[in-house]
Order: C-alpha cells, then sequence, then structure tokens
C-alpha cells in the first residue's frame, strides 16, 4: 500500500472538481519484486481545461505543452526504471552556391603620340548556381530519463512542428522504476513540474493579446486553477 501527503493530491483521491482542473494528474502504485526489490509504479495523466471564453460562446482551454517529473526513492538504489521514448523524423537539409562572371573589355584608339580616345565598353555577364539536397532519417525523444542517485527524472516535451489536431499533451505516461532500499523504511517524493499555456477551440495556442484577456477575465471571476504548475506529494510504502 503506497500512502501520500498531503492528502488528495493523487487520482482517486482528489476531489472532482479539482480533478477536473487539473491540468497534470498523478497516480503512484508499488509492487514487490525479486531479492527485496520494489517496482513504483507512475502514472502520469496530461489533460486539457475548458474555460469559458471571454467573449461569445464556446470554450478555450488550459493545456500542458511538456512537464518534468521526478521521482526520488530516499536512500535507494535506483536499479532500473522506464526507457525514453523514440519518435522518428524524416530531415531535408538544403544548400546551394552561386558563381558570376563578369567580363568587361574596353577599348582604346591611339591618335598620335599624347592623345588616346576611349571608343566604348563592351561586356558579357554570366552566372551559374548549384544546389544540393541531403534527407536523413533522425530520432527525437520527446520522453527522455536521467537517473541521478536515488531519483529519477523523466523529461516530457511536445514534438516541434505543426501539428494536425492540438497544440497541446493529451495522453497518459506509464513511468516505473525499481528501488532498492536498505532498511525498512521505503519512502520518498514525487514532484511534477509542467508549462501551461491557453488554447483556442481549435486546440490551437493562444496569441500573447488573447492569452492575457483570459488572465484578466479569469481573476474577474474569482477563478483560481489548482496546481497549474505542478503536483508535488510525498509517499510511503507500508506493504508489504
Amino acid at each position: 500500500m503506497v500512502k501520500t501527503t498531503p492528502s488528495g493530491k493523487v487520482i482517486g483521491e482528489m476531489p472532482d472538481d479539482e480533478a477536473r482542473d487539473t491540468p497534470v494528474l498523478i497516480d503512484i502504485k508499488a509492487e514487490t519484486g525479486k531479492a527485496g526489490i520494489l517496482k513504483v509504479h507512475l502514472d502520469v495523466v496530461f489533460q486539457s481545461v475548458a474555460l469559458e471564453r471571454p467573449i461569445g460562446k464556446g470554450y478555450w482551454y488550459l493545456g500542458c505543452t511538456g512537464a518534468d517529473i521526478e521521482l526520488q526513492a530516499k536512500k535507494a538504489v535506483i536499479v532500473r526504471h522506464s526507457d525514453d521514448e523514440k519518435v522518428e523524423v524524416k530531415c531535408k537539409v538544403k544548400g546551394g552556391k552561386d558563381r558570376k562572371v563578369d567580363v568587361k573589355v574596353k577599348p582604346s584608339l591611339k591618335v598620335g603620340e599624347d592623345v588616346e580616345i576611349s571608343i566604348g565598353e563592351a561586356g558579357v555577364e554570366g552566372g551559374s548556381s548549384q544546389e544540393a539536397e541531403t534527407e536523413y532519417s533522425s530520432y527525437e525523444c520527446p520522453l527522455k530519463s536521467i537517473a541521478r542517485g536515488d531519483t529519477v527524472v523523466w523529461e516530457e516535451v511536445l514534438t516541434q512542428g505543426q501539428k494536425i489536431v492540438r497544440e497541446y499533451l493529451f495522453t497518459t505516461l506509464k513511468l516505473w522504476a525499481e528501488c532498492q532500499w536498505s532498511d525498512t523504511k521505503r519512502d520518498g517524493r514525487v514532484h511534477v513540474r509542467n508549462s501551461t499555456y491557453f488554447f483556442s477551440q481549435q486546440k490551437r495556442r493562444l496569441g500573447s493579446w488573447k492569452a492575457l484577456l483570459m488572465e484578466v477575465t479569469l481573476a474577474l471571476r474569482g477563478t483560481e486553477l489548482p496546481n497549474r504548475n505542478g503536483i508535488q506529494v510525498n509517499y510511503a510504502i507500508t506493504e508489504p
């Protein structure tokens, strides 16, 4: 069994209104493994928060574009943890160069010993250009992780580029870490730091003026968005 403090900050314990208006939710579970190793499971749920528009009908949204998820197992050894997530991308690089040739001829006519007369100027201009395109495959990691002593940090980011459906995260991450404590006290901390922005009905990020309008509207309405910048909880594993 996993107990968390402060209470009411994980899925299943958080009040419904708070859970509806929280952009990133978490849940923590644990299971026993071999040789005294405990596997701590961490579910991270990214969702959008619907907000009534300042003007007109419909909704704008508060959404998240990235987060740092930190799991600390105090005084434990991190044996293994969930892997990175890779996405294959196609890259194109274009390069080119121009070369210009300019030839001019300026003839002259000499009259006598001391007089020289110019009779005009003729020239030819030419040039050529070369362009090359290189295409290759690469990988980006929207989910990346590092282990730091008794702590694992995952970084989840939205991939760059034009989005077809939405410009914020709307997904669930299934993370885990296998931890080995040297004593019977098995506890730690989970800290999620997320970046949130406002989005239109079409799920596109709002410009700075509309975002400011939404902030002012929320203040005038007295609306306070809970856990807007993340959640931090302490946990203790009491069983097995």
